[in-house]
């Protein structure tokens, strides 16, 4: 199954009652063995989290509080082992990035019944790990006597509410419920998650982490506020630009891009863009979703690649580290007059069509235009602009270059072809 079917088997319900969904889920479904991974500070902030508890404890749910620092390989291998002993009906994911990959890890883990090294092991040679479960040697085959985790039957979750869910009538195997309670990456809808071995950074990639439902209540949200609710938003919506403009777009992921620019862009309109309704939570919270479907089709671009050395050695937090070289990239891209320097699978005249209609979305005509946009928009977010505000100075440009050129994945994403002085003039400009 590629990306594209796992988007498309994915039930995404928008909600501002995603207790009540949790319940008539649970209840339509009789589960009764239900595995909740949560954060902490975003899980307790919930306006409605009494209702929340009442359900958790009428459903006799085992909780596990997830840390960013449980995402490694020994905590992983942990909670697998003792997974193996219990019997989960669902498992549903509430919280941030960290939380949502602990639960795709486990949860696809569990499914298959390998351990974590056994999928670094099948990752290294690159191959996929056995369809075998569990639950029997059939994938989708229910059987009760199994000895581990994931008893459940298929189950369908066209009867949750006709009223406000547009969702699949396709029976989906293994309930994994996603409740995003940021914007960011739109990890809910993702078929990636991250880990640590060693203290360094791994990548899972594989249709099936990608959850059965993603449930969009933006009531999750209103815990973010100030330069997290900035950053976070900056995420998500420079991931979805990058999508617009990458290498790798098709018809599809263009449509999901356009879904997410559209919404941010038409948010950032307002004058106070820091105190946002719970509606226009709602509408960035679908943006972010759509901004996570499209990336899950293209990957990011040349924004994440310099990003990444921003934050491991200055700390600049993620999303607004992407954002700080997304005017100059653009600006590269709005000024390349050599088609062939563009990337050889895209066609010259279609990827100026893209271009005009990526202005056109964002609402302007010139460089010049696009430059202003951007500043406009930092000073919204009060964004601090300048590389310089977060400690970084000339002399650290030249490992940005290299450690972003290391990412070569990310940076053959962006549609053109960048060399090193490319690179090196834009943070340049950025200080």
């Amino acid at each position: 199954m590629n990306s594209s079917d796992q988007i498309n088997r994915q039930s995404i319900i928008p909600t501002f009652d995603s207790v009540g969904v949790l319940r008539k889920l649970i209840d339509t479904h009789k589960w009764a063995h239900i595995k909740l991974f949560h954060g902490s500070s975003s899980f307790s902030k919930y306006p409605f989290h009494a209702d929340l508890e009442k359900l958790l404890r009428e459903a006799k749910v085992e909780s596990y509080t997830v840390k960013p620092s449980d995402l490694n390989v020994e905590t992983i291998s942990k909670i697998v082992r003792q997974a193996k002993t219990k019997h989960w009906d669902a498992v549903v994911a509430i919280g941030g990035g960290s939380v949502i990959d602990m639960a795709k890890i486990i949860s696809f883990l569990v499914r298959r019944d390998v351990s974590i090294e056994a999928y670094l092991k099948c990752s290294a040679r690159n191959v996929d790990i056995p369809k075998q479960t569990i639950l029997g040697a059939s994938v989708g085959r229910s059987n009760d006597k199994a000895s581990g985790a994931f008893r459940s039957k298929r189950f369908a979750v066209e009867n949750v509410s006709k009223s406000t869910l547009s969702v699949s009538s396709e029976e989906i195997i293994w309930p994994f419920i996603a409740i995003p309670t940021t914007f960011g990456t739109g990890s809910e809808s993702t078929q990636f998650a991250t880990f640590y071995r060693n203290q360094q950074k791994q990548s899972m990639d594989h249709p099936s982490l990608m959850p059965s439902i993603a449930i969009l209540d933006s009531h999750w949200t209103t815990h973010l506020k100030g330069i997290t609710f900035s950053s976070v938003l900056m995420d998500a919506f420079v991931q979805a630009i990058e999508s617009y403009w990458s290498a790798n777009a098709t018809d599809e992921s263009l449509y999901f891009a356009t879904q997410a620019i559209l919404a941010f862009a038409f948010f950032f309109e307002n004058e106070d863009c820091l105190n946002p309704s719970i509606q226009q939570r709602m509408a960035l919270l679908l943006g972010s979703n759509a901004s996570g479907r499209a990336i899950q089709l293209t990957k990011t671009t040349a924004c994440h690649a310099l990003s990444y050395p921003m934050t491991a050695h200055f700390g600049v937090p993620h999303g607004i580290a992407v954002f700080l070289t997304m005017p100059g990239l653009f600006h590269f891209i709005l000024k390349a007059n050599d088609p062939k320097k563009l990337r050889s699978n895209i066609d010259s005249d279609q990827f100026s069509q893209r271009v005009s209609a990526l202005k056109t979305l964002l609402g302007f005509k010139t460089p010049e235009d696009a430059q202003t946009y951007f500043v406009n928009l930092a000073n919204k977010l009060k964004i601090n602009r300048s590389l310089r505000s977060y400690g970084i100075d000339e002399k650290h440009l030249s490992l940005f270059v290299q450690d972003a050129f290391a990412v070569s994945s990310r940076m053959g994403n962006y549609p053109y072809q960048l060399e090193q002085e490319d690179v090196y003039k834009i943070l340049k400009d950025a200080l």
